[in-house]
């Protein structure tokens, strides 16, 4: 429960940040619009907006960088040094913000100074953006894990961009076009009318650097090739923030009447849209039920089954290990694992890497010798770790269609 308490109240910091970018931008009606909109839109139940996914925590610095740029107007420092710190805390949390940063140095290129001038600011958000990366490097380097801190965070995700954990489901557009259709579609309309409103008529330097922000948050969705459902919420900010200037616009009608009855509109279609996809599940749905509904199947409740039994069956702290995906198991029997790997993605695929972690997976089960082994899933267990089991253990007991094996 401490896990979703925390991203409820991240989330409204998030929602805060919106709040005062609008502000920044267009105003106090603006403000109020793009905070609603991001907190209508963005716990949507077909994005994973209500868990604890990296994207989450991601769109708070890359919101509070955006701020901090378009503060820095023509000031050399400190806002730009603050967009770069935020940008780097961004990276960090998901290397897809990248893109975002990117739009940073772009516009700071573009724009009619002095060579020296646009050098000196580049250099200063360049130097903000660096600061956690060293950070954390110099961390994991003085602990003696910095390489297992390169693969982790970088070359992991080449792997797995490569298609080195996954062989299916990669570049399905069919994807993209119905999460923006489920329960965002009215906010993808607006912010589209938005940006194509501004690079057409309204060519401001704030207005023109949203437009492109949130150009790049749709590149970071694209750069993860397989469009997995959370990848949606970095775009919610952006969508959140054009459709209010949408709205605003539409304020400025002639005549007022007629402004006011779009406005109105407007608002009772965005409530409409977002509140029948979300009111039905969070207010009619067990915390279980909606794990179900969200993710398609019923693994994450199963895993908090099977680590009640193990609790029951052994002695705090006792080394086990899962094969699969669900490293909760560990949370929930208050054991430990024997291995490093807590979940079996990164010993997934052909890659001579993964037939390497095998290997070392294999010589820590030998060494340790676990009493018990979960078997998450009944397909893709690796052979080398099959004939393992089958030697060593035996079937204690089921859960579903876990399978739980006991050293023999």
């Amino acid at each position: 429960a401490s896990i979703r308490y925390f991203t409820l109240f991240y989330s409204l910091l998030t929602t805060l940040a919106l709040f005062a970018l609008g502000y920044l931008l267009w105003g106090r009606v603006a403000a109020l619009l793009s905070a609603l909109l991001y907190a209508l839109f963005s716990g949507g139940i077909y994005i994973y907006g209500s868990s604890a996914n990296t994207e989450t925590f991601m769109v708070l610095f890359m919101v509070l960088a955006l701020y901090s740029f378009v503060r820095a107007g023509r000031q050399t420092h400190p806002w730009l040094l603050l967009t770069g710190l935020f940008s780097g805390l961004a990276f960090m949390t998901k290397q897809v913000a990248l893109f975002n940063f990117a739009v940073f140095p772009i516009f700071l290129f573009f724009v009619s100074e002095r060579f020296e001038v646009k050098l000196r600011k580049i250099l200063w958000l360049m130097v903000g953006f660096a600061v956690f990366p060293i950070v954390f490097s110099v961390y994991f380097w003085t602990k003696g894990a910095f390489l297992d801190f390169l693969n982790s965070a970088f070359f992991a995700n080449l792997g797995y961009l490569a298609g080195d954990v996954f062989y299916h489901d990669r570049f399905n557009f069919n994807k993209i076009l119905f999460f923006a259709y489920q329960e965002n579609s009215i906010i993808w309309l607006l912010g589209t009318v938005g940006a194509v409103y501004i690079l057409i008529k309204d060519r401001v330097f704030g207005n023109l650097l949203l437009a492109f922000w949130g150009l790049a948050s749709f590149m970071g969705i694209l750069a993860g090739t397989y469009f997995w459902e959370h990848y949606f919420i970095a775009i919610i900010p952006a969508l959140a923030l054009l459709s209010a200037y949408t709205i605003q616009k539409w304020q400025e009608l002639k005549p007022p009447l007629l402004a006011r009855v779009f406005f109105v509109s407007s608002l009772l279609l965005l409530v409409l849209f977002a509140l029948p996809y979300q009111l039905p599940v969070y207010l009619g749905l067990s915390p279980q039920e909606i794990s179900v509904v969200k993710y398609g199947g019923n693994e994450f409740v199963v895993a908090q089954k099977v680590g009640e039994v193990i609790k029951k069956v052994l002695p705090p702290g006792e080394g086990i290990f899962i094969w699969g995906a669900e490293p909760e198991v560990y949370f929930y029997s208050r054991m430990r694992s024997v291995s490093r790997y807590t979940y079996f993605y990164p010993l997934k695929g052909k890659s001579p890497a993964a037939a390497g972690r095998i290997k070392e997976l294999l010589s820590e089960l030998k060494t340790d010798n676990p009493k018990l082994i979960v078997w998450v899933q009944l397909s893709g267990l690796d052979p080398e770790f099959r004939e393992f089991l089958e030697k060593n253990y035996r079937l204690y007991f089921s859960v579903e269609d876990w399978r739980i094996f006991k050293r023999k």
